[in-house]
Protein backbone atom coordinates (compact mmCIF):
# COMPACT_ATOMS: atom_id res chain seq x y z
CA UNK A 1 0.00 0.00 0.00
CA UNK A 2 1.55 2.97 -1.03
CA UNK A 3 1.13 6.17 1.56
CA UNK A 4 1.40 9.80 -0.24
CA UNK A 5 4.45 11.61 1.57
CA UNK A 6 1.43 14.19 2.41
CA UNK A 7 -0.01 12.01 4.76
CA UNK A 8 3.01 10.52 6.04
CA UNK A 9 4.52 13.61 6.93
CA UNK A 10 0.89 14.48 8.99
CA UNK A 11 1.18 10.83 10.74
CA UNK A 12 4.80 12.16 11.67
CA UNK A 13 3.60 15.70 12.89
CA UNK A 14 0.17 14.18 14.75
CA UNK A 15 2.57 11.61 16.59
CA UNK A 16 5.51 14.22 17.69
CA UNK A 17 4.07 16.93 18.04
CA UNK A 18 0.56 16.33 19.37
CA UNK A 19 1.56 13.17 21.26
CA UNK A 20 -1.46 11.19 19.66
CA UNK A 21 -1.03 7.38 19.80
CA UNK A 22 -0.38 5.21 17.22
CA UNK A 23 -3.73 3.30 18.09
CA UNK A 24 -5.49 6.60 17.73
CA UNK A 25 -3.66 7.52 14.22
CA UNK A 26 -5.19 4.06 13.09
CA UNK A 27 -9.03 5.52 13.09
CA UNK A 28 -7.91 8.90 11.85
CA UNK A 29 -6.06 8.47 8.75
CA UNK A 30 -7.75 4.65 8.26
CA UNK A 31 -4.40 2.90 8.08
CA UNK A 32 -3.41 0.31 9.82
CA UNK A 33 -1.15 -0.01 13.09
CA UNK A 34 1.58 -2.12 11.01
CA UNK A 35 1.46 0.68 8.45
CA UNK A 36 1.86 3.58 10.53
CA UNK A 37 4.55 1.87 12.77
CA UNK A 38 6.64 1.27 9.37
CA UNK A 39 6.32 4.94 8.53
CA UNK A 40 7.56 5.72 12.09
CA UNK A 41 10.22 3.30 11.88
CA UNK A 42 11.42 4.49 8.78
CA UNK A 43 11.80 8.19 9.76
CA UNK A 44 13.62 7.09 12.71
CA UNK A 45 11.29 7.49 15.45
CA UNK A 46 10.90 5.23 18.16
CA UNK A 47 7.54 4.63 18.91
CA UNK A 48 6.58 1.07 20.56
CA UNK A 49 6.38 1.37 24.32
CA UNK A 50 9.28 0.85 26.21
CA UNK A 51 9.39 -1.92 28.80
CA UNK A 52 9.58 -0.99 32.17
CA UNK A 53 11.73 -2.60 35.35
CA UNK A 54 8.25 -3.35 37.28
CA UNK A 55 10.25 -4.49 40.51
CA UNK A 56 12.47 -1.32 40.29
CA UNK A 57 8.99 0.94 40.22
CA UNK A 58 7.41 -1.40 42.89
CA UNK A 59 10.34 -0.77 45.19
CA UNK A 60 10.17 2.76 44.58
CA UNK A 61 6.52 3.20 45.31
CA UNK A 62 6.57 1.27 48.84
CA UNK A 63 9.36 3.00 49.65
CA UNK A 64 7.03 6.15 49.20
CA UNK A 65 7.63 7.96 46.41
CA UNK A 66 4.56 9.67 44.39
CA UNK A 67 3.50 7.97 41.26
CA UNK A 68 4.35 11.15 39.47
CA UNK A 69 7.27 11.65 40.37
CA UNK A 70 8.22 7.35 39.20
CA UNK A 71 6.69 8.32 36.24
CA UNK A 72 8.63 11.65 35.66
CA UNK A 73 11.86 9.28 36.45
CA UNK A 74 10.83 7.40 33.24
CA UNK A 75 9.40 9.55 31.22
CA UNK A 76 5.61 8.08 31.57
CA UNK A 77 2.46 9.01 32.51
CA UNK A 78 1.62 8.15 35.95
CA UNK A 79 -1.36 5.98 34.88
CA UNK A 80 1.00 4.32 33.59
CA UNK A 81 2.86 3.65 36.56
CA UNK A 82 -0.56 2.57 38.41
CA UNK A 83 -0.83 0.16 35.66
CA UNK A 84 2.14 -1.67 36.79
CA UNK A 85 1.57 -1.63 40.54
CA UNK A 86 -2.39 -2.34 39.53
CA UNK A 87 -0.98 -5.43 37.49
CA UNK A 88 0.84 -6.81 40.91
CA UNK A 89 -1.35 -6.33 43.06
CA UNK A 90 -0.22 -3.32 44.91
CA UNK A 91 -2.70 -0.86 46.51
CA UNK A 92 -2.65 2.48 45.72
CA UNK A 93 -2.19 5.03 48.46
CA UNK A 94 -4.76 7.84 49.25
CA UNK A 95 -3.97 11.18 48.42
CA UNK A 96 -3.95 12.21 52.06
CA UNK A 97 -1.79 8.97 52.75
CA UNK A 98 1.03 10.62 50.24
CA UNK A 99 1.05 13.25 51.66
CA UNK A 100 0.77 12.07 55.73
CA UNK A 101 4.20 13.21 57.67
CA UNK A 102 5.46 15.67 54.95
CA UNK A 103 5.04 19.89 55.18
CA UNK A 104 3.02 21.90 53.13
CA UNK A 105 4.43 22.71 49.62
CA UNK A 106 4.30 26.23 50.36
CA UNK A 107 5.72 26.43 54.09
CA UNK A 108 8.42 28.94 54.33
CA UNK A 109 6.91 31.21 51.15
CA UNK A 110 5.82 34.48 51.28
CA UNK A 111 3.72 36.39 48.71
CA UNK A 112 5.66 39.95 47.28
CA UNK A 113 3.65 43.14 49.15
CA UNK A 114 2.56 43.78 45.72
CA UNK A 115 0.67 40.88 45.05
CA UNK A 116 -0.40 40.94 48.15
CA UNK A 117 -1.98 44.61 47.46
CA UNK A 118 -3.52 43.54 44.23
CA UNK A 119 -5.11 40.81 45.86
CA UNK A 120 -7.00 42.94 48.59
CA UNK A 121 -7.98 45.93 45.85
CA UNK A 122 -9.41 42.87 43.85
CA UNK A 123 -11.48 41.23 47.25
CA UNK A 124 -12.59 44.76 48.97
CA UNK A 125 -15.79 45.05 49.08
CA UNK A 126 -17.05 41.49 47.64
CA UNK A 127 -17.00 39.57 50.93
CA UNK A 128 -16.96 42.20 53.37
CA UNK A 129 -19.15 42.22 56.60
CA UNK A 130 -22.31 40.43 55.98
CA UNK A 131 -21.61 39.63 52.49
CA UNK A 132 -19.20 37.28 53.68
CA UNK A 133 -20.60 34.00 54.06
CA UNK A 134 -18.89 33.29 57.46
CA UNK A 135 -20.39 36.47 59.27
CA UNK A 136 -21.00 36.49 62.18
CA UNK A 137 -22.28 39.94 63.62
CA UNK A 138 -18.94 41.14 63.64
CA UNK A 139 -17.47 39.17 66.80
CA UNK A 140 -14.32 37.11 66.22
CA UNK A 141 -14.28 34.65 69.34
CA UNK A 142 -10.61 33.62 67.79
CA UNK A 143 -8.58 35.67 69.92
CA UNK A 144 -5.18 34.63 68.35
CA UNK A 145 -6.56 36.03 65.21
CA UNK A 146 -7.22 39.18 66.09
CA UNK A 147 -3.65 39.36 67.50
CA UNK A 148 -1.88 38.60 64.23
CA UNK A 149 -3.54 40.74 62.24
CA UNK A 150 -1.75 43.28 61.55
CA UNK A 151 -2.46 44.55 57.92
CA UNK A 152 -1.04 47.75 56.38
CA UNK A 153 -5.03 48.89 56.40
CA UNK A 154 -4.70 48.55 60.54
CA UNK A 155 -1.41 50.81 60.63
CA UNK A 156 -3.19 53.19 58.24
CA UNK A 157 -5.78 53.45 60.10
CA UNK A 158 -3.79 54.25 63.56
CA UNK A 159 -2.04 56.72 61.64
CA UNK A 160 -4.96 58.72 60.50
CA UNK A 161 -6.39 58.39 63.83
CA UNK A 162 -3.34 60.52 65.79
CA UNK A 163 -3.62 62.80 62.83
CA UNK A 164 -7.44 63.36 63.28
CA UNK A 165 -8.24 61.94 66.52
CA UNK A 166 -12.09 62.53 65.49
CA UNK A 167 -14.50 62.41 62.36
CA UNK A 168 -13.53 65.26 60.34
CA UNK A 169 -16.72 66.28 59.15
CA UNK A 170 -18.98 66.15 62.25
CA UNK A 171 -16.15 66.25 64.86
CA UNK A 172 -18.06 62.86 66.71
CA UNK A 173 -15.50 60.15 68.39
CA UNK A 174 -18.54 57.36 67.89
CA UNK A 175 -17.41 54.25 65.87
CA UNK A 176 -14.68 56.00 63.87
CA UNK A 177 -13.26 54.71 60.19
CA UNK A 178 -10.90 54.91 57.71
CA UNK A 179 -12.11 55.97 54.32
CA UNK A 180 -10.48 56.65 51.34
CA UNK A 181 -10.58 59.89 49.54
CA UNK A 182 -9.68 58.68 45.91
CA UNK A 183 -12.26 55.70 46.53
CA UNK A 184 -10.34 52.11 46.27
CA UNK A 185 -11.87 50.95 42.97
CA UNK A 186 -10.34 54.02 41.29
CA UNK A 187 -7.19 53.76 42.68
CA UNK A 188 -4.12 52.63 39.96
CA UNK A 189 -1.04 53.88 41.64
CA UNK A 190 -0.82 50.99 44.67
CA UNK A 191 1.04 53.79 46.98
CA UNK A 192 -2.36 55.57 47.44
CA UNK A 193 -4.15 52.65 49.17
CA UNK A 194 -2.27 53.31 52.38
CA UNK A 195 -1.24 56.97 51.74
CA UNK A 196 -2.26 59.20 54.91
CA UNK A 197 -2.91 62.09 52.36
CA UNK A 198 -5.79 59.93 50.39
CA UNK A 199 -6.82 59.29 54.13
CA UNK A 200 -9.65 60.57 56.01
CA UNK A 201 -11.21 60.42 59.62
CA UNK A 202 -14.98 59.84 59.42
CA UNK A 203 -17.53 58.23 62.15
CA UNK A 204 -20.13 54.94 60.55
CA UNK A 205 -22.70 58.03 59.92
CA UNK A 206 -20.67 59.98 57.69
CA UNK A 207 -18.54 57.38 56.00
CA UNK A 208 -22.74 56.06 55.29
CA UNK A 209 -23.07 59.31 54.10
CA UNK A 210 -20.93 59.15 51.02
CA UNK A 211 -21.08 55.79 50.17
CA UNK A 212 -20.93 55.12 46.21
CA UNK A 213 -20.71 58.52 45.66
CA UNK A 214 -17.09 59.49 46.99
CA UNK A 215 -15.59 61.20 44.15
CA UNK A 216 -18.01 64.09 44.76
CA UNK A 217 -16.51 64.89 48.48
CA UNK A 218 -13.24 64.28 46.94
CA UNK A 219 -12.14 67.95 47.35
CA UNK A 220 -14.33 68.43 50.30
CA UNK A 221 -12.42 65.76 52.44
CA UNK A 222 -8.88 67.42 50.82
CA UNK A 223 -9.73 70.43 52.14
CA UNK A 224 -10.50 68.96 55.81
CA UNK A 225 -7.30 67.16 56.08
CA UNK A 226 -5.01 70.37 55.09
CA UNK A 227 -6.15 71.85 58.43
CA UNK A 228 -4.72 68.94 60.57
CA UNK A 229 -1.50 68.47 58.02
Amino acid sequence: MMIPNSIRSNIIKEFIDNKITVKKLEKIFNISGSTIGMILNNAGIEWRMKKLPSDEIITKYLNGIPVYLIGNDYGVSKTRIKTILNKHNIPLRSISESLKGKPPHNTGKKWPEEVIIKLILGAIGKHDGDKNPNWKGGISKDKKYRQTLQTPSKHWKQRLLKRDKVCKWCKSSERLEAHHIIPVRDIIDLHLLYDDNNGIILCRVCHKKVLRKENEYVEFFRKLISCSV
